[in-house]
């Protein structure tokens, strides 16, 4: 038997030959398809176009987006036969590759301007849809929507970038935004700058709403739903009413094959810029089988951008979500019925259902991509004129949008500037650690709301922490000519909320080495906040402030007063 180690030897050469066989091909270059596409008639260079390698069962390869000098580049495979390109506005074209592949090629292509985006397409008829004289126009526009929409998803694929967004929430009374929540992210990869949650088939199969036993989520449609099959055989396409304020947009308006109750279908119009030829925007409503619902309109909005290396990215987008909820009505007590007979009343208020309309949505800030390629997106400016609320100067201080990642110093004029805002309602407060600390924000009402695009000026007055206080306690008649404002308490619970209705006590250290209670007691607000003030005999002696509240451990902190504003925190804890 040959020893092991002779074989072990003897096996060597023949591995080193395999790897470094595979080394150099692997090292040899990988054949390239390069090119440009200009338009058959002008000769310009044509961005966006979605350029496809097929091959013979015309199965999809390769494929990428023409960038703004018309350029593409692709990797091609053995089994690339056949070139495809796309693009809204454009006929179709596909040309066969050389046979030749050990080398690149060169691939020019002129692409011919259709003179009619309406020009009708033979189509087949779906059962589930009625026979309409606009099914041939509207599938042909859907057609060259599927392009531009094709693109976008190709744009994700093939290009690595650098994404900063923006998430917003606002809160509304039917007709106005009334308060907003604005949060910012950045990510850098292959991706969408927003994306649907469930897939193209999930959503025509079970609708684009959720119902869990505690909420209602709401999906909305991406470029990869509108693109599907499984969408384009769910969904009847018809020509929409032009828009008159828009005359240069075609649309397309697609509605469900066979309504169903059982789930919620979505009823929209994907709009073109026919002078552009681009994509504009979707509009959609969704169907719910709830008339109440119905009335309040919910549905949503996604708007394209065109960026200037021809790539297609979503630009903002927006969704109007409906519900109701459940609500006491103050001062009227519930009726019970008993048996079905007579109505009692019961020791509880009446509830009723009070309808609630949020919107949600997101805006992308800026792109930028490897080869320095950048763009930026429109939004809203605010010029604030800030009124001083006090002698005290506040040039250099920092002001805060409440909820938003938003801030912007005060200058020497008093004014501040915020800048790439979403549209909406804000509220300002002046940044202070010693508020921080505390979880209180003294935010003000920004008079007017921002709309994206334009600048807004406004003047404001922006409460200080001593001018807070001071007022507090004047209003509360808690104030003597020579007084000062000395603490802000604020009683919080164990999970960090604002405690309505504590009553705090104040005693002073008495000469003696006990403590003297103060003349008065205070009870929180909704704030959970507590003033006081006090001349400058204070100055320098110690207190203990104490929280106290039905069923809860009072919380007692000392304090020894300074010269200047104190915030003292007390948490109280229910009883075991």
């Amino acid at each position: 038997m040959m020893p092991l180690f002779l074989f072990r030897i003897a096996s060597l050469p023949l591995v080193l030959f395999v790897l470094l066989r595979s080394i150099v091909v692997d090292a040899q270059p990988v054949p390239r398809v390069v090119g440009t596409v200009r338009d058959g008639v002008t000769g310009a260079p044509i961005s966006g176009a979605v350029v496809s390698l097929l091959d013979a069962d015309r199965v999809m390869q390769r494929r990428t987006v023409t960038g703004t000098r018309g350029e593409y580049r692709l990797e091609r495979t053995v089994r690339s036969t056949r070139m495809q390109l796309l693009r809204l506005g454009f006929r179709p074209r596909e040309i066969v590759l050389p046979s030749v592949v050990s080398r690149d090629t060169t691939v020019d292509v002129m692409m011919e301007r259709l003179p009619n985006l309406l020009d009708g397409m033979r189509v087949t008829a779906r059962a589930a849809c009625p026979t309409r004289a606009d099914t041939p126009v509207a599938f042909s526009l859907w057609e060259q929507a599927r392009s531009a929409l094709l693109a976008a998803v190709v744009t994700r694929e093939s290009q690595s970038v650098t994404l900063r967004r923006y998430s917003f929430d606002r809160e509304t009374n039917g007709e106005r935004a009334t308060r907003m929540t604005v949060v910012t992210d950045s990510a850098t990869g292959t991706m969408a700058s927003f994306t649907a949650a469930l897939t193209p088939a999930g959503f025509v199969r079970n609708g684009f709403v959720r119902d869990s036993a505690d909420d209602r989520v709401y999906f909305g449609p991406d470029a990869e739903v509108l693109l599907s099959d499984a969408f384009l055989d769910g969904y009847c396409m018809q020509l929409a009413k032009t828009d008159p304020v828009h005359p240069e947009r075609v649309g397309v308006r697609f509605t469900p094959a066979r309504r169903r109750t059982d789930r919620v279908e979505i009823d929209g119009t994907l709009w073109i810029d026919s002078a552009r030829r681009s994509l504009s925007h979707i509009d959609y409503e969704y169907l719910v089988p709830d008339a109440r619902l119905r009335a309040l309109r919910p549905g949503g909005q996604v708007v394209f951008g065109d960026m200037p290396n021809g790539s297609i990215l979503i630009d903002h987008w927006s969704m109007r979500l409906a519900g109701f909820v459940m609500e006491s009505v103050p001062g009227v007590p519930s009726l019970t019925v008993r048996s079905g007979r007579r109505a009692e009343v019961s020791g509880g208020a009446a509830k009723r259902f009070v309808s609630v309309i949020n919107e949600t949505g997101g805006a992308l800030a800026e792109a930028r991509w490897r080869d320095s390629t950048q763009w930026r997106g429109r939004f809203g400016s605010l010029l604030l004129r800030v009124l001083p609320d006090s002698t005290q100067s506040l040039a250099g201080r920092e002001l805060r949008l409440s909820r938003s990642p938003y801030r912007a110093r005060i200058d020497s004029t008093g004014h501040a500037r915020f800048a790439e805002l979403i549209a909406g309602p804000y509220e300002v407060f002046l940044a202070d650690e010693r508020l921080r600390a505390i979880g209180l924000e003294l935010a003000v009402p920004v008079p007017g709301a921002v709309r994206r695009g334009d600048s807004l000026n406004a003047s404001v007055r922006v409460p200080t922490a001593e001018s807070f206080v001071t007022e507090r306690c004047q209003r509360a008649k808690q104030w003597r000519d020579g007084d000062r404002p000395l603490l802000l308490i604020r009683i919080m619970s164990e999970t960090g909320n604002p405690v309505e209705g504590a009553r705090v006590s104040i005693a002073w250290e008495s000469a003696a080495g006990g403590w003297q209670d103060a003349a008065r007691d205070y009870t929180t607000g909704a704030d959970g906040v507590a003033t006081y003030c006090a001349s400058a005999a204070a100055v320098g002696r110690l207190a203990r402030i104490s929280a106290r509240m039905r069923n809860a451990d009072p919380g007692v902190f000392d304090v020894q007063f300074g010269g200047s504003l104190q915030m003292v925190p007390l948490v109280v804890r229910p009883q075991n």
